[in-house]
């Protein structure tokens, strides 16, 4: 999928969104955008929506994320307070939350 992803990323991201839910589709996805994440950090980020909701979703979003911050802090601060930006990144997790109120 890595090959194919780098040598044809329309092709495999076409493929990747047409399978059923699956970790082998989130497994493909995370792949796109990472490919993707090299050249169009935002468009990284869209596809990264399309992940299930939970944990992988929130750590590849803030993964991207920082890398972004660490090339173009102005541009990623601009998103994450737009109304696209996650809720993975200005939200605490309910378990955090819960952590820090005993």
């Amino acid at each position: 999928m890595t090959v194919w992803t780098g040598q044809q990323p329309e092709a495999a991201l076409s493929w990747a969104k047409s399978q059923p839910d699956s970790d082998s589709k989130t497994k493909a996805l995370e792949i796109c955008i990472g490919e993707l994440a090299k050249t169009d950090v935002p468009g990284a980020m869209a596809l990264a929506k399309l992940l299930p909701e939970g944990d992988c979703r929130s750590m590849v979003i803030s993964g991207l994320y920082n890398e972004w911050a660490t090339h173009n802090s102005k541009a990623a601060t601009h998103w994450l307070e737009s109304p696209d930006g996650p809720t993975e990144i200005m939200q605490p997790k309910k378990s955090d939350a819960l952590g820090r109120a005993f």
